[in-house]
């Protein structure tokens, strides 16, 4: 992809400012503060959109910085060609108006985006992040010391694996060894070892708690046996009503009918014989009145007899009720001390039942600690086998790459340097040192202007190595501290550069003569 047209309508300084490039090498030309960072930024902005920032970032943001402060206008034009095709980008910068619209100039239809405002995934293919860290450099850009080396880092090995410049390795490690650290303190914090030893030493200590359960069944069987043998016997010895048993006495109508039918018998039968008898009338009046004085003396004997008879029933018929009675008696109090211990026991069984459903809940509570502090140590095993696993992974995507990457860089310094630095070792952490004699001399003790020239190397090695289709390369301002023989030989490396196409902005007014002494075709513009 290559821009062909570029309008400011407000942007900036630039009003309605209009420039043509073409698709090799463009110089533009500007002195300070004639506008050569807006353009970068314009560039950027058109292609990736500006966004205001919120809080007191929003002061200082692109948002604010480029943004007409004396027209009500933000937005801007820029015509591409992409895939052999016209297309026409519009935005309007202002937050409350924001728009973007991509337009195919030679049929005349809108792209729809994948969403709004952004570029990324339809129209363009190398993300923002990508684009800004790799192709697009300025002053500012030419990092030096770890900063670069950790973005390099970042960015070669996410261009190795899914071109995708989003993916920090370096914030991914930081973010999982935090994540570690976090688990670490939740699980010292919650004290679950301590929860875990303490519940061990109740729950894996003496316990008679069955022993003493299986105890108290079966005495509480034994309470019942006897309750239920006192009450059998309780109702072996009671009547039908139910009441304890007793000898009935029979009636005295009974007695008296009995005793005078004998005696009337007796003395029918002495009457009937004494009348069969041979002798005088006299005499069978005596002897009849004998009979009956002999008669009613039995009777009377038989009455005595039997008074004596049943009084003598009536006493044992008493001692043996009483004898009842007194065992009765006995045999409830018997029965309240079975059913007070009964009610002992019940009471010692629940709270054993309590302790066991408590020692239970422990249980429960052991075995959920237990697992909880299993997934904690396999959470913690899974961070640190990705925390090994992301390591790995760099290293071994470094070494696929790695000596490419030290080989391109190593052209491009010695191209620059004119054969001084013939090879540039790019290490394991992206640690550049390059060969200067027969020794490697390392990045700290080299010179501003070396160093720059080899984070530009650097930049232009990585961006071989993007899948994408080619974006413009920005270069604002990035020669400042090269000397003119390497400055000579930086510019012939550009004007042999055909990846991308080359947008050079600079206030140093000796680059064009150097184009022109070199015989390059270049597109020249100039800032007023």
């Amino acid at each position: 992809m290559y821009i062909t047209r570029m309008v400011l309508s407000d942007f900036g300084k630039f009003h309605n400012k209009e420039m043509s490039l073409q698709p090799g090498l463009n110089l533009i030309y500007g002195a300070n503060e004639a506008g050569k960072s807006t353009i970068k930024d314009f560039l950027t902005g058109m292609l990736y959109g500006i966004d205001k920032s919120r809080g007191l970032g929003a002061r200082m943001d692109l948002y604010t910085m480029r943004k007409p402060y004396d027209r009500p206008g933000f937005s801007g034009i820029l015509e591409v060609y992409s895939g052999g095709r016209p297309y026409q980008i519009a935005r309007n910068f202002l937050k409350s108006e924001k728009k973007t619209t991509v337009t195919d100039m030679q049929s005349g239809g809108q792209l729809t985006l994948s969403s709004p405002h952004h570029l990324e995934g339809t129209f363009l293919q190398v993300e923002k992040s990508c684009y800004i860290n790799t192709l697009c450099i300025d002053g500012s850009g030419a990092k030096t010391e770890q900063a670069l080396n950790d973005l390099l880092q970042n960015k070669l090995i996410n261009m190795s694996t899914s071109h995708s410049m989003q993916v920090d390795k370096a914030q991914a490690v930081e973010t999982l060894k935090k994540l570690l650290k976090d688990k670490k303190r939740q699980y010292a914090a919650q004290n679950i070892e301590g929860d875990l030893q303490r519940l061990a030493g109740e729950l894996y200590g003496e316990d008679d708690t069955e022993a003493q359960l299986e105890e108290i069944a079966k005495k509480y069987g034994q309470l019942q046996d006897k309750i239920e043998g006192i009450q059998q016997t309780e109702k072996s010895v009671q009547g039908a009503s139910g009441q304890l048993y007793e000898i009935a006495p029979k009636k005295k109508t009974e007695k008296r009918s009995v005793i005078f039918a004998v005696t009337a018998f007796l003395l029918a039968v002495l009457c009937g014989a004494i009348y069969l008898l041979p002798v005088s009338v006299e005499v069978k009046w005596v002897l009849w009145l004998g009979s009956l004085f002999g008669v009613v003396y039995m009777a009377a004997s038989a009455f005595a007899q039997k008074g004596r008879f049943l009084n003598s029933q009536k006493k044992k018929r008493r001692r043996r009720q009483d004898d009842y009675e007194t065992q009765d008696a006995m045999d409830r109090v018997r029965i309240q001390e079975y059913m007070e211990q009964l009610a002992e026991l019940k009471l010692r069984e629940e709270t054993l039942l309590a302790l066991r459903r408590e020692k239970e809940a422990k249980w429960e509570q052991y075995d959920g600690l237990k697992a909880q502090a299993a997934a904690m140590q396999q959470e913690k095993k899974a961070v640190t086998l990705a925390i090994n696993t992301i390591e790995q992974l760099s290293n071994a995507i470094y070494n696929g790459f790695g000596t490419s990457l030290s080989r391109r860089v190593s052209d491009i310094m010695e191209q620059i340097t004119d054969g001084r630095y013939k090879q540039v070792f790019v290490g394991e952490n992206l640690d550049i040192q390059v060969l200067d004699g027969d020794r490697y001399v390392p990045l700290a003790y080299l010179s501003t202007g070396t160093k720059e020239q080899l984070y530009f190397s650097l930049r232009m090695a990585a961006a071989k190595f993007l899948d994408a289709p080619a974006m413009p390369l920005l270069l604002d301002d990035v020669f400042i501290t090269y000397d003119e023989d390497r400055l000579r030989r930086t510019l012939e490396y550009l004007a042999d550069y055909k990846d991308n196409q080359i947008i050079l902005l600079t206030a140093n007014q000796k680059i064009a003569d150097y184009f022109d002494e070199i015989g390059r075709d270049y597109n020249y513009l100039e800032l007023a």
